[in-house]
């Protein structure tokens, strides 16, 4: 017979009989502390398996991302290129809208001048004129003559005679309110700036220091802003505003 008498001899006699020691842990501890390193076991299972998913997630993740990234920088490739052919094309652009408006004006030029004639010459004031210069009339030889010879004669500055010859019309007639003889110098351009108010102003004080006339300078467009207006004013340049069919201003 097993004597206990005390807790030396029960550690003993428990690590003899492994059987009552299950015994004794069943009665001392309940069912879920006994299962519980079963259950520590499956928690550490579960998290290694946890663990492994996420990694193959987050290594799946870094490719989508670097998938993006060249993705990402093909698209701002792209877009560069794009930005690029849209910079060539606004220039392109920009040349041709220069080449319509450089032929919308030598059109106008050309049909006004065939036409401002007789509307000058009523704005003006004038009667018994001749067109001097126009689109089919040339600067006449002698007209040249005189006006190489004011050079020569230090009247008038160099290229005089070729910046007259430049000019879109030049009419000489009279004017009906003093019967006096007057040069019309005259510069068409859709739209009126300073280079065309500078011009006229220019040929027509060529024309009268070479002849010893008066000499009127006028522009013809269909606008003209405000400032040029003002500065057609300081220079004494008259400003005809031709309306659509190339009818004066009222």
């Amino acid at each position: 017979m097993t004597t206990i008498n005390d807790i030396s001899d029960l550690v003993r006699i428990l690590q003899e009989r492994p059987d009552w020691l299950d015994a004794v842990r069943r009665m001392i501890l309940t069912d879920e502390l006994l299962r519980l390193p079963e259950t520590v076991a499956k928690i550490a299972a579960d998290l290694q398996e946890y663990s492994r998913q996420t990694n193959e997630r987050l290594a799946r993740l870094e490719e989508r991302m670097d998938g993006l990234e060249e993705g990402q920088v093909r698209l701002e490739g792209r877009i560069g290129a794009l930005e690029e052919g849209q910079t060539g094309l606004l220039r392109r652009m920009g040349r041709v809208e220069s080449q319509i408006s450089d032929i919308r004006g030598d059109m106008f030029e050309i049909t006004a001048a065939r036409r401002i004639g007789p509307i000058v010459i009523q704005q003006m004031g004038l009667r018994r004129c001749r067109a001097i210069v126009g689109p089919a009339t040339p600067l006449p030889e002698e007209r040249l003559d005189d006006i190489r010879q004011a050079e020569i004669d230090g009247i008038v500055g160099d290229n005089a005679d070729y910046e007259v010859s430049l000019a879109d019309l030049v009419l000489y007639g009279v004017k009906r309110a003093d019967d006096q003889s007057v040069w019309v110098v005259v510069e068409a351009s859709v739209r009126i700036d300073e280079h065309d108010v500078s011009r006229a102003r220019q040929r027509a004080d060529i024309l009268s220091a070479v002849y010893k006339e008066n000499a009127l300078a006028v522009v013809v467009g269909e606008s003209i802003a405000d400032y040029d207006r003002a500065r057609a004013e300081d220079a004494d340049v008259e400003v005809i505003i031709m309306r659509p069919h190339y009818r004066p201003e009222e």
